[in-house]
């Protein structure tokens, strides 16, 4: 039996109480498990244990010196240290373990509840909530008709006529705005700065790249993907049940998001390989867009913080590497 005090064993003579005080293991036997411990207060008296349980047993395991034995004598305890009483590790792990799986199907689960959602949407639904969107962001910025406005229209036009079965109407905004940036909104909205003008000159394959590679974020849907999916799993039961009322709201709070935008490496990987196709179809050169991405990349290498352009589409060097291959 044992207490916080002391261990008392039954014998032949009686009852024999040895103090935990000054108790010590003296020899662990690793065929049998058997444990001897032995007290300098009752000389040549031995308590043996038939297995190797009793090392974790918490009155032993409280016993700061019985425990030191048991860690620099290396004794084997059951299971690797893992007793099977209620609050072990051993069964903490397996609690914790079926507590990951839990979180990862609850986890896909919602993913696909978000990307099921995203079909209910409509592309005339998805222009309307785009418009909203990018009216929200313009009010913070001059809206101009610079000299080359027409001909990036023209540009975006053949673009998106070379697309089978392509379901938006594509809308262009200029902004005053000297970082060379574009940026794609829900439903075919596309705004685009003065300063990407001044960047591109006239090279029409440079300005194509853009432009296509804008076109296929609104075609894969990638910026209404990350606004439903910021809105989460209520937005998408809402959509599931025909109420689209709260997403107007989500697509105009995320809004101010689009400045600062960052898709994922395999939505931009996604819409590079989609407007290598788009500019083949559509007669441009396809290395455009790299060409584009290694001037934007030499330009500010060596200044200040990094443009807009490039923190909102990441991964510049694995993105020429791969349109290299292509």
């Amino acid at each position: 039996m044992l207490d916080m005090g002391r261990s008392t064993a039954t014998t032949p003579a009686g009852e024999l109480t040895l103090p935990y005080a000054r108790l010590t293991i003296h020899h662990q036997d690793s065929e049998t498990g058997q444990v001897y411990f032995c007290h300098p207060d009752f000389a040549g008296t031995w308590l043996v244990t038939g297995t190797s349980e009793i090392l974790m047993e918490p009155a032993i395991q409280e016993r700061t010196a019985l425990k030191r034995q048991i860690r620099d004598y290396k004794m084997i305890l059951p299971d690797g240290g893992a007793s099977s009483r209620p609050g072990s590790l051993g069964l903490t792990l397996k609690w914790c373990a079926v507590l990951a799986g839990f979180v990862v199907i609850v986890t896909l689960g919602i993913m696909a509840l978000l990307g099921a959602a995203i079909a209910f949407i409509t592309p005339s639904m998805e222009a309307v909530l785009g418009e909203t969107a990018v009216k929200d962001y313009l009010s913070d910025y001059p809206v101009v008709s610079p000299g080359r406005a027409d001909w990036v229209r023209e540009i975006q036009k053949k673009i998106s006529s070379s697309i089978p079965d392509n379901p938006y109407q594509y809308q262009i905004y200029f902004i005053e705005e000297d970082t060379p940036n574009a940026m794609a909104f829900p439903g075919g909205h596309i705004v685009v700065t003065t300063g990407l003008i001044e960047l591109i000159g006239e090279d029409e394959d440079l300005m194509a790249g853009v432009m296509a590679h804008e076109t296929a974020h609104v075609i894969h849907r990638h910026g209404l993907r990350q606004i439903v999916n910021q809105a989460g799993p209520a937005m998408a039961v809402q959509l599931f049940i025909g109420d689209s009322s709260g997403l107007i709201g989500a697509i105009t709070r995320g809004s101010i998001l689009f400045s600062n935008l960052s898709y994922s490496r395999a939505m931009e990987l996604e819409a590079d390989a989609s407007a290598i196709q788009y500019l083949r179809t559509a007669e441009f050169d396809p290395t455009g867009l790299k060409a584009f991405l290694i001037r934007i990349q030499a330009l500010f290498q060596d200044s200040g913080p990094v443009p807009t352009f490039l923190s909102t589409h990441p991964a510049t060097e694995t993105r020429i590497e791969k349109l290299n291959e292509r």
